[in-house]
């Protein structure tokens, strides 16, 4: 699941590793089980299960490579596939452990004459309920390591959103002090109250920065301030067209921008 998530191939080294022992365990265990015949026949029915549990996963593994490959693999998860195919694992090793677990109870009270094989038996139950613990051992860590990082992931996904969900507030704001500035300009009479509207509703649209509106004096040799908000400069009341880059090049111009001035 840490993979499906994130898409990041270090949460796939437990599988690998898992993989690449699964086969020696259970021929390993098979060694151990080759005085039982129904063991044995527990053992064929429990290799097919695992060979579909990593092709499950394998499967799973390939989709989320795709170009659409979290929704397809997390698509994967949600039905359950991999859960079913794992509860019948868990119950044919648990059928496995009550055999040999009911079997050395029965060897031990028919061998209790000889103690040495009664030993022996018991260990290799012993050893056998070990390797087939270490497996379930195995899967539950997993499944925890991987929980962990699917809550970490959520906590992330959730402070994104919340980052998101408050750009929108702003965006939201602003296109309502806009569509009340556009509704203000149009309603007014003269170019004065188009001015004092400016002025009024400036600072809201811009509340970290000063801003000025000049208008071309009709003489068209100089513009003079008509409105403005924050801090006016001494000096800054009226200026010269060619002062102004904005008009020279006839279009916006970011003062202190690279190249500009």
């Amino acid at each position: 699941r840490g993979y499906v998530i994130t898409g990041e191939e270090r949460y796939l080294e437990p599988y690998f590793t898992a993989n690449r022992a699964l086969a020696a365990r259970l021929q390993e265990l098979r060694g151990l089980l080759a005085g039982s015949r129904e063991q044995l026949a527990r053992l064929d029915q429990l290799e097919p299960l695992l060979r579909e549990k990593l092709e499950e996963l394998a499967q799973t593994i390939a989709a989320r490579k795709q170009a659409d490959g979290l929704s397809a693999a997390a698509s994967m998860v949600r039905s359950d596939v991999g859960k079913q195919i794992m509860d019948r694992i868990r119950v044919q090793i648990e059928t496995m452990q009550l055999h040999e677990e009911t079997l050395l109870m029965r060897r031990a009270a028919e061998a209790q004459s000889d103690t040495a094989l009664t030993l022996g038996a018991f260990a290799l139950a012993t050893f056998a309920n070990l390797a087939l613990l270490g497996v379930i051992l195995h899967v539950v860590l997993r499944d925890a390591a991987e929980r962990q990082r699917a809550a970490l992931l959520q906590q992330e996904t959730n402070a994104r959103l919340a980052h998101s969900l408050e750009q929108v507030r702003e965006r939201n704001e602003e296109i309502s002090l806009l569509s009340q500035m556009s509704n203000f300009l149009q309603s007014c009479a003269d170019s004065q109250e188009a001015c004092n509207t400016v002025s009024r509703l400036g600072p809201q649209l811009f509340p970290e920065a000063d801003g000025r509106l000049y208008l071309f004096h009709a003489s068209r040799n100089y513009l003079d301030i008509a409105a403005s908000w924050g801090e006016t400069p001494e000096g800054d009341h009226l200026f010269a067209p060619g002062d102004c880059w904005a008009l020279r090049r006839g279009r916006a111009h970011e003062y202190g921008a690279a190249g500009g001035g």
